[in-house]
């Protein structure tokens, strides 16, 4: 019976940390990388301040201060990402919806 706590107490030890996890871990080193592939994609230089992750209601990324463009720049607030939950395992990421 002891054994059976002590691997409940585990379980849910590695579960609270899976969660947290994402929060750990910080973001704006990932910018560079999210810029020069969007910058490969739009042939545009893309430039974005900050990144954000959301658990609740649904998994989500948000970019703020992204700017689009060189000579004509596009400028947003925030962008928000909800990935397919479905795709999160999988080579290809499928967008749920863009905000």
């Amino acid at each position: 019976m002891r054994w059976f706590k002590y691997s409940v107490f585990l379980v849910g030890f590695l579960l609270l940390l899976v969660l947290l996890l994402p929060f750990l871990i910080p973001l704006s080193r990932y910018i560079p990388l999210l810029e020069k592939l969007a910058s490969e994609n739009l042939h545009q230089p893309v430039s974005i301040s900050e990144l954000h992750f959301s658990l609740l209601p649904l998994p989500s990324v948000t970019a703020s201060g992204l700017i689009i463009g060189k000579e004509y720049p596009s400028k947003f607030d925030a962008i928000t990402l909800r990935p397919a939950l479905g795709s999160l395992l999988q080579e290809v990421k499928v967008l749920r919806s863009v905000e």
